[in-house]
């Protein structure tokens, strides 16, 4: 055997520099195509990136939708509930108006009423406590809703008080004397003050005295129906049931 073929089979020791080396590698592609190749890996990175950034911006865009479908149903549902809170309170508008027009109406008739009294009480009253001998002919009424019906300066010692209305009476009678009398009648009766004369003429028909006079009606008289507390609440205060059957 020659040395050459020896050598070549020779098992190849530790320290042998051409095993410690390696296999040799001899790359024969041309330049240009080693580019391509780098290229090509660089183009797909690009690629495999962008595709990443565009499933990115979908799942962005399909969250951010998602979420102002969300807000959207719960605008909705607000709204709707809000519409219907508003048609409810609509509903009672009119319960607004009509309390407030009652209450109106009520302090209008507080005012108005405020001098009210219960005059065929009154009459049937007077009949009743009036003497047998004295014959009433006619009597009429004035109301003033001055609470003060007669102005007179402070201190004057004729002045009746306070009076809501006048009587003016016609009466018949057997003597002057009993003129007197009746004119003491109606003073002693609840709520009547200030009876006076007007004239006294002599009946020859009958020989009776015709008496005509006045006497004021005072504060008592009013049935206080409608009192301050009922006029400033506009609420009707309780009425007694014998005023109502009396009026």
């Amino acid at each position: 055997m020659s040395p050459l073929l020896q050598r070549d089979r020779a098992t190849p020791t530790a320290g042998d520099p051409m095993l410690s080396a390696g296999t040799p590698v001899v790359d024969l592609l041309p330049e240009a195509v080693r580019r391509r190749r780098a290229l090509r890996a660089v183009r797909l990175k690009c690629v495999a990136l962008l595709l990443a950034v565009v499933l990115a911006l979908v799942g962005a865009l399909a969250w951010g939708m998602s979420t102002r479908s969300t807000a959207q149903s719960r605008e909705t549902a607000a709204q709707a509930e809000s519409d219907g809170l508003a048609a409810q309170i609509a509903t009672y508008a009119d319960l607004v108006t009509l309390r407030s027009d009652i209450t109106a109406v009520r302090s209008a008739i507080a005012e108005g009423m405020r001098n009210e009294v219960l005059w065929a009480d009154l009459i049937r009253h007077l009949l009743e406590s009036g003497p047998n001998w004295a014959v009433l002919e006619s009597m009429q009424i004035a109301i003033t809703f001055e609470s003060d019906y007669l102005e007179r300066p402070d201190g004057d010692p004729f002045d009746p008080g306070p009076a809501i209305g006048t009587i003016t009476w016609v009466a018949h009678v057997p003597t002057l004397e009993q003129s007197g009398e009746l004119l003491r009648v109606f003073d002693a009766t609840d709520g009547l003050l200030g009876a006076t004369f007007t004239s006294v003429d002599l009946d020859e028909d009958t020989g009776w005295r015709k008496v005509s006079g006045t006497v004021l009606v005072d504060d008592s008289r009013r049935t206080h129906r409608w009192t301050e507390t009922s006029e400033a609440t506009g609420e009707a205060a309780p009425a007694d049931d014998t005023q109502e059957e009396a009026a």
